[in-house]
């Protein structure tokens, strides 16, 4: 992206937080690859990551989305308790 591409869509403004889940039988290139190339993308258009990437191997018992979601609470808060439990991560 651009400099104008980035000042047009206003990305700084964005934060962010990445959670893939996949299967580890992709092999090591393929795993969790959409994850990895969003956080790329979204790094190199300027938005601020708020907190570390958790990738999961859904061929690991008990690792599937919907335990995920029903046990991370930071999906309850608002984008404000974010914001302020989050401000000095880069």
């Amino acid at each position: 992206a651009d400099a104008k591409q980035k000042k047009k869509a206003n990305f700084e403004a964005v934060k962010f937080a990445v959670v893939g889940f996949g299967p580890s039988s992709d092999g090591e290139a393929n795993f969790n690859r959409a994850s990895r190339t969003v956080l790329k993308r979204m790094k190199i258009l300027g938005s601020k990551q708020i907190m570390n990437v958790a990738l999961f191997d859904t061929e690991q018992p008990g690792n599937n989305p919907e335990k995920f979601v029903e046990q991370n609470s930071l999906l309850e808060f608002s984008e404000s308790e974010i914001s302020q439990r989050y401000t000095n991560l880069s």
